[in-house]
């Protein structure tokens, strides 16, 4: 996340432009999340490029490639990388930012060979601003081109208040208060009534909202989740279920 978020501050300050992922052949921790990162960035249209280094020559060859106009984001890593970078930084003039997990952001200019340390400015909500599908996929951790989901459309969208009048008058009855609610949806079966019903509740709090979510790999469906939503930097999943044998009863739904 303090990758992605370094790249949404450069990005909205309509500074970045292009993205180096240097990665070691580590897959689970190094290559493949500079993958999803990858993707995060494309998806964006981000010019990227991702290399594959070592902790020694390959990292200096890359970082020698460097010069002021780059910004090198130092979060994460081990000690022996965290000194590298540092050390070819300070020789070339390259700024470095990181973050603290407790301070927060900060950056390392330099003047005269001598390191300047100050507080980097990070608006917050830059995940959120993200959006749902990239946002699904970072916690998902893999790539956005396999993340699919069904937001609802500004235009089909059912204001609150309607939404809490169908809550007042059907309670959890999730067909009738959809035909009440949303006059233009077309009920195909109870159980997808109810979850467009929870869907457009979460939809009048958030933008952020989709029905069936799905991580899949190929035909292979690897996850799955009715409703999703995205409040701050937070993700609510909903699982909904609804006992058609009764549908009416109060406890039919879950």
């Amino acid at each position: 996340m303090p990758s992605v978020e370094a790249i949404q501050c450069l990005k909205r300050s309509k500074k970045l432009r292009e993205v180096l992922i240097l990665h070691t052949e580590n897959v689970d921790q190094s290559a493949s999340p500079a993958g999803i990162l990858e993707s995060l960035c494309k998806s964006l249209k981000i010019p990227v490029r991702k290399e594959k280094v070592d902790m020694h020559d390959r990292l200096i060859a890359e970082l020698d490639k460097l010069d002021a106009s780059w910004i090198i984001n130092g979060t994460g890593g081990n000690k022996l990388m965290a000194y590298r970078v540092y050390e070819r930084a300070k020789d070339r003039a390259v700024p470095i930012v990181y973050r603290e997990i407790e301070e927060g952001w900060h950056r390392i200019d330099w003047l005269n060979g001598a390191a300047l340390v100050n507080e980097w400015d990070v608006p917050t909500g830059l995940l959120a601003d993200l959006g749902l599908r990239p946002h699904i996929a970072l916690a998902l951790l893999t790539s956005v081109k396999q993340v699919t989901l069904c937001q609802i459309k500004t235009a089909d969208f059912v204001e609150p208040r309607r939404i809490q009048q169908a809550i007042n008058r059907h309670r959890w009855r999730g067909t009738d208060a959809m035909r009440d609610a949303d006059p233009k949806f077309s009920v195909s079966s109870p159980g997808f009534a109810f979850e467009r019903y929870i869907a457009q509740a979460l939809r009048s709090q958030t933008p952020n909202s989709a029905m069936n979510v799905q991580h899949t790999n190929g035909e292979q469906v690897i996850f799955e989740s009715d409703v999703v939503c995205l409040i701050g930097k937070r993700l609510f999943l909903f699982d909904c279920k609804l006992d058609n044998q009764a549908a009416q009863s109060k406890d039919s739904v879950v």
